[in-house]
């Protein structure tokens, strides 16, 4: 986030610089705090039904990929994460997996 930004205006506007999704729209899930020691993170928590292209921003995104829960839960077990959004796809996994909104569309999650 920059000086005065919201965090829907941090969402959108990271939303478009990391995988080029323009005009999307984002519905506010959660606020999420991670306190430990190396590192104190504030993170509000969205999701998005986009049908676009996605483009990721080499200088933004090291490497990325869709995958199911199934396989990301296993690639969590074997890789490296950040241990903040290790603690948010856990709070998602509690409150919001599988659940589907009023419009009958399954939750994806994008983290600003």
């Amino acid at each position: 986030m920059t000086y005065g930004e919201s965090y829907d205006e941090a969402a959108i506007r990271e939303t478009k610089e990391e995988i080029g999704a323009d005009r999307i729209q984002l519905l506010f899930l959660f606020k999420c705090k991670y306190d430990k020691e190396d590192n104190r993170s504030f993170f509000q928590i969205y999701k998005s039904v986009y049908n676009g292209p996605v483009n990721f921003q080499k200088d933004e995104i090291e490497s990325g990929k869709f995958v199911s829960i199934e396989e990301l839960q296993d690639m969590i077990k074997d890789k490296k994460f950040c241990p903040d959004s290790i603690e948010m796809f856990n709070r998602y996994m509690k409150g919001f997996h599988g659940k589907k909104d009023k419009e009958g569309t399954a939750t994806w999650l994008w983290r600003a």
